[in-house]
């Protein structure tokens, strides 16, 4: 009996300037078999609970902007992981230039959205990180720039929204909230949850969450 594993789609990162997007990229990137994730703008992004396998910045020119976007694309999480730069303008000098900033590969805006999808491809076929090793570091980068966030963060209920938040977006959990309790509470209280960022002070009556009261009896999962 012959079983088929079916292969996961690559994941696209897609940053950058919408304006700056060729017609049809979004549409020509998903026909192709990619799962794209779009991000507004060239400041750090969000990182996704999983690493894309490559990410396409679109721009409109090579310049300070792309280089501190490039930048912010260089942690350890990231190595292994190919930035490829779509540029409006047209023109050699402004491919050597993207490069020059760090890209490791860049296309200008008179390219085909054919030949976009065949770099991106090429890309993906040298791939010299084994998906083990890149998941491990993404998790740590994950969990760094959940640190950085918290280390902005003066308050203690924003600590705690922002823990309950970036845990549930690295462990991609539907739910996630913050509950404190004792063993002997009949009641507990809900300080934060990650599907409704404005909630907090929340009565839980614990009879109600069996799985609770064992984990708060216990001390364990």
């Amino acid at each position: 009996m012959l079983v088929t594993v079916p292969v996961p789609a690559p994941r696209i990162l897609l940053l950058g300037e919408a304006s700056s997007r060729p017609a049809g990229l979004e549409r020509s990137l998903a026909r192709s078999g990619y799962l794209v994730t779009e991000a507004e703008g060239l400041g750090p992004p969000s990182l996704p609970p999983a690493p894309p396998d490559a990410v396409l910045v679109t721009t409109a020119r090579a310049d300070e902007r792309l280089a501190e976007a490039l930048a912010a694309l260089s942690g350890e999480g990231w190595r292994g992981i190919p930035r490829i730069v779509l540029l409006a303008a047209a023109g050699s000098d402004q491919v050597a230039r993207a490069l020059d900033l760090g890209a490791d590969d860049a296309v200008s805006g008179s390219a085909s959205l054919a030949e976009v999808t065949a770099r991106l491809a090429a890309r993906l076929r040298r791939q010299a990180v084994p998906p083990e090793s890149r998941e491990a570091a993404w998790r740590q980068e994950l969990m760094f720039d959940i640190l950085e966030e918290l280390s902005a963060s003066l308050r203690s209920d924003t600590i705690v929204e922002t823990l309950v938040r970036r845990v549930g977006l690295a462990l991609e959990l539907p739910k996630c909230s913050f509950l404190l309790a004792t063993p002997e509470d009949r009641y507990g209280r809900v300080v934060a949850v990650c599907e409704r960022p404005g909630a907090r002070d929340l009565r839980v009556d614990l009879h109600r969450y069996p799985e609770i009261r064992e984990a708060l009896r216990s001390g364990r999962t």
